[in-house]
Order: C-alpha cells, then sequence, then structure tokens
C-alpha cells in the first residue's frame, strides 16, 4: 500500500481510514500520511492528536510540499480557518497539483466566515477545471460547488460520473443527496440514499446521510419518520445534525424538550472551545431544541465579545432569534434574523443545512400576525422543490 492508496481513501472518507493508513506507515513511514491522519482528525473527529501527528511528520524525510502543506494546516488547527486560508492559498500556487492541498484551500475559505470567501473558493474551484477536470478527487469537489450553484443537473452528472469511477466515494454521494433534496426528489432520494448506504462504512456522514434522509421525511409531512431516523440512526451526540433537526422537529410543534436536553448536552466540548462558526451555529440549534434560554443567553454574550469573523456579527443574533422563538417573542425574532438571510452563506455548510435559519424566520413570521412577509418566502421556495411542511405553513397563513 502507497501513500497515494492511503490520500485516496481520504478522498472517498473511507470507513478504514485509520486502519489503512496504520497498516500503510508500518510498511513505509511517511510524512504524508501523518499529514493526511492530521487532516482526518481535524475533519472527521478521529481519535488522532493532528498536532502529534504533524510533529511526527516533521522527524521524517519532508519535501517542500509536503512541509508547506504541513504549516498551513497547522494554522487551520491551532488557529482557525480565517488564519489559515493565505497559507492554503500560497500552497496551492507554489503546488498546484496538490488535490489534497486545494480541498484544504476550498474548505478554509468557505468557513472562514470572511465576506467574500465563500465566493472567491468556489472560483478558484472553477479555475482549476483546465488542468485538473476529469479527475476523480476534482470533480467530486466541483460537483459540490456546482449544487450550492443550484446547477442541479450539472451536480448530479459529475457525481455519477464520479461514482462511476469510484463507487464508494462518499462526497459524491453527498452530492447527489443534496440534488435529490433539492430538486424534491424526495421518495426517490430516501430510497436512493438507503440503497447507495446499505453495507458500506464511511467517515463524517454516518449520522448526517440518515439526517439527509430525515430531512427528506420532514418535506413529505413524516415527522414521525424523521425522528425514527433521529433514534435509530443519528443520536443526540452528532453535533452538526442532530439540534438541527430536533429544531425543525420543534418548529413545527412537535414535542421534543426530552430529546433535545440530551442533543444540548452533547456539544458542551464544541461550546468551550468555539472551533468553527458552523460548529457554534449547529450547537445553538441543540440548545433552542432544548428549551434551554439560559445556555443560549451564555452563549449568545460569548459570541458578542468574540472578534472572529462571523461570531459577533451572525451567529450571536441568530443565538438572540433563537432565544426569542424560544421564549415566545415572535417580533423579537423576527428582528434578530430577517437581516440576516443574505449573509447566510458566511455560516458555512450547504443550503439545505443553512435553511433552518429561514425555517425559523417563517415560524416566527405566521406566529407574529405577519403572514403577509412569510408567503412570498414560501412561495419561492415551494417553486424550487415540493415541501409540506411549507405547505402546511402557507396554509396556516391563509393564502392557499
Amino acid at each position: 500500500m502507497d501513500t497515494r492508496d492511503v490520500e485516496d481513501a481520504f478522498f472517498r472518507y473511507e470507513g478504514d481510514f485509520p486502519e489503512l493508513s496504520e497498516r500503510a506507515l508500518s510498511e513505509s513511514p511517511s510524512a504524508r500520511i501523518h499529514i493526511l491522519r492530521a487532516a482526518a482528525a481535524r475533519v472527521f473527529g478521529l481519535a488522532l492528536d493532528p498536532l502529534t501527528e504533524l510533529a511526527t511528520a516533521r522527524k521524517l524525510p519532508c519535501d517542500p510540499g509536503d512541509e508547506s502543506l504541513a504549516c498551513a494546516l497547522e494554522v487551520f488547527i491551532t488557529q482557525g480557518p480565517h488564519k489559515s486560508v493565505d497559507r492554503f492559498y500560497e500552497h496551492s500556487r507554489a503546488f498546484p497539483d496538490d488535490l489534497f492541498g486545494a480541498y484544504f484551500r476550498f474548505s478554509s475559505l468557505v468557513v472562514s466566515g470572511v465576506p467574500g470567501n465563500r465566493e472567491r473558493g468556489m472560483a478558484l474551484v472553477e479555475s482549476d477545471a483546465h488542468r485538473l477536470s476529469g479527475d476523480w478527487r476534482y470533480d467530486s469537489m466541483l460537483a459540490m460547488v456546482r449544487e450550492e450553484q443550484r446547477r442541479y443537473d450539472e451536480a448530479r452528472a459529475l457525481a455519477n460520473r464520479v461514482l462511476a469511477e469510484q463507487p464508494e466515494c462518499a462526497p459524491s454521494a453527498h452530492v447527489i443527496t443534496h440534488v435529490n433534496y433539492e430538486t424534491g426528489e424526495h421518495e426517490a432520494g430516501i430510497a436512493w440514499l438507503d440503497e447507495w448506504s446499505r453495507d458500506r462504512d464511511f467517515l463524517f456522514y454516518r449520522t448526517h446521510f440518515p439526517w439527509h434522509n430525515a430531512l427528506h421525511a420532514l418535506a413529505l409531512g413524516d415527522i414521525e419518520a424523521a425522528l425514527a431516523r433521529f433514534d435509530d440512526q443519528i443520536g443526540p451526540a452528532a453535533v452538526i445534525d442532530a439540534g438541527s433537526l430536533l429544531w425543525r422537529c420543534r418548529l413545527a410543534s412537535v414535542e421534543v424538550h426530552e430529546t433535545g436536553a440530551a442533543a444540548a448536552a452533547a456539544p458542551a466540548p464544541v461550546l468551550e472551545s468555539m472551533p468553527t462558526a458552523f460548529a457554534v451555529f449547529n450547537a445553538c440549534l441543540a440548545l433552542a431544541a432544548a428549551g434551554d434560554g439560559d445556555a443560549l443567553v451564555s452563549v449568545a454574550e460569548r459570541l458578542e465579545a468574540d472578534s472572529r469573523p462571523a461570531f459577533a456579527d451572525l451567529i450571536a443574533p441568530i443565538a438572540r432569534g433563537l432565544l426569542a422563538m424560544v421564549e415566545g417573542r415572535t417580533n423579537d425574532a423576527v428582528a434578530s434574523i430577517q437581516p440576516l438571510l443574505v449573509d447566510l452563506p458566511r455560516l458555512g455548510g450547504s443550503e439545505a443545512q443553512r435553511e433552518v435559519v429561514e425555517d425559523t424566520l417563517l415560524r416566527a413570521l405566521v406566529a407574529a400576525g405577519r403572514a403577509e412577509e412569510a408567503v412570498p418566502l414560501l412561495r419561492a421556495r415551494l417553486e424550487r422543490r415540493p415541501h409540506a411542511l411549507d405547505c402546511q405553513l402557507l396554509a396556516i397563513a391563509g393564502a392557499v
């Protein structure tokens, strides 16, 4: 097994990546593999110390490209994505064929919280097409860009092309899952993802794919099925997925307080360290699902004092808006959330993940007796894809 095999396993998000990398190191110690393991610890939450992996890498023969990558990754890990953006950009300029560096250049830009960086990251992926198009690792990344641009047919075609070559590529399956949701293929989307996932093991998506199928269930109006996915396949420890799903259910007037309390306890390390805006955003959703107003006040105060991009100016008012919803102050919730809609992409994540903020605003508007403001947005969403809960809210608003 060589370094490229391990790197490809990373790009496929293979569940046995830790074992593969251990085996490769036992056969031939490699700085590059330790760098890959450091990245995997950060991206996938593996039980590895990323800084120890980087230190071990530097004790081995390390070519200039890997040394540059290790330096950029160390900044990403220790100082956050907004600080590592320039390092990864310079790395990719110096080593343009390093797709692993390009992956982190894109990731650091889209989760940095800096205005314009998401668009910059997508443009840089586009600019690589003349050199890298046809490489399945690049095509999978471009497919996600296309999906976020709402170029759904192109995204699906790219992802299918990757899966034809690399059937185990979870990121490409993820793209198809997003396309199915955004185009309203809810029943077919559930069937496709359940079939693709069966008997496969992958990193990161173990709870996230069931979360996607729970979103499909909500779109079909089957909240019971969505919560069954939560109980059976997601669970309260899934910080990025649990609170988001439970808050959607609570917005639909389903009692989730007890389950939400368990999900609210899980993000404690995230709320202590506040590593990225997106992680804290999802932790706040878990607190809202639990109805924990005191914790939301505490988090909001800390966010308001945080100078990092998107913390004080974006996540803090979202936390305040969630608090207002929990306390029944729907006009205050609207005042906190409504001005943020155009800026939501700075949160990071996908459109499907950020949609919950819009969901919150719509429920607040209707509950505040301001249905006339909610109706145009609801209709625009329904023109893009069918959604039973949006139809129900439109009916409550008296627009049908």
